[in-house]
């Protein structure tokens, strides 16, 4: 029987995983119930994800208001109701009429700094009327009133940057993105036919990615989407120190 103490893991959750799939592994593996994380990452998103274990779960409140840093792309003339690559997809024909330049997005980025108010995302776990936002959303049900809370951008960096507007894309492009069902291929497709910027971005807990690519999106005219997320730290937790939930399938001591 392995032993379990208080302790942090820093698990590298996988696309395709919820953050409660990561908790659900932990306690068939372990046959071990008292596993807790310190902020929810999408299922589509993946990087740091802190498991707390046993009596740890006590210090969740302290774990989530750690600073964050994610590495992301936000694409321009794209739309979905999840604001990420989930679908389905609809074009903005606007996206041939606009001119988006870095310097814009710069300006943009810069007046977010520091605390400012964001719309949480329809499709979200923020509860409303005692529902999850998502819950809401999945049954097809018109948005209720989105809450709006106070968060802070810290810093940006502008990694990369393709902004020209393409003088076309292929007609097809929404059914061959809704039709995909590889998430890979999916990115490239996206990343190959739509403007985009990539960012790695400091933030407070609460931080919507998605909610910021759909207001930059309305800034410069269009719609845009997250097409991808990294979360590269919590606190002094980073990804490239991160364990793999496969590491756990040995169901090593957890002290």
């Amino acid at each position: 029987m392995p032993i379990i103490r208080p302790c942090i893991l820093n698990i590298n959750k996988p696309i395709g995983w919820t953050s409660r799939d990561i908790l659900n592994k932990l306690q068939s593996l372990y046959g071990f119930k008292k596993f807790g994380h310190a902020g929810t990452l999408d299922p589509l998103a993946s990087g740091v994800l802190i498991v707390l274990a046993s009596d740890m779960t006590k210090k969740q409140d302290y774990f989530m208001t750690l600073e964050k840093v994610y590495k992301t792309r936000i694409y321009f003339g794209i739309d979905s109701p999840t604001k990420d690559l989930e679908g389905p997809f609809t074009l903005d024909k606007n996206m041939f009429k606009l001119s988006i330049y870095e310097q814009q997005v710069t300006l943009y980025l810069e007046s977010l700094i520091g605390v400012h108010e964001q719309m949480v995302p329809f499709y979200s776990a923020v509860k409303v009327n005692g529902k999850e936002l998502y819950k809401h959303a999945r049954t097809g049900a018109d948005a209720p009133s989105l809450p709006i809370k106070e968060v802070e951008l810290k810093k940006f960096i502008i990694n990369d940057a393709h902004l020209a507007i393409k003088d076309a894309v292929p007609k097809d492009i929404t059914e061959m993105l809704n039709t995909e069902t590889d998430y890979a291929k999916k990115l490239e497709l996206i990343n190959k036919n739509f403007p985009f910027v990539e960012l790695t971005l400091t933030t407070s807990k609460g931080f919507y990615v998605r909610a910021l690519a759909r207001d930059m999106g309305a800034k410069f005219g269009t719609k845009a989407v997250m097409g991808s997320l990294i979360r590269e730290s919590v606190g002094d937790y980073k990804v490239g120190d991160s364990l793999d939930i496969s590491y756990f399938e040995d169901t090593p001591d957890l002290v």
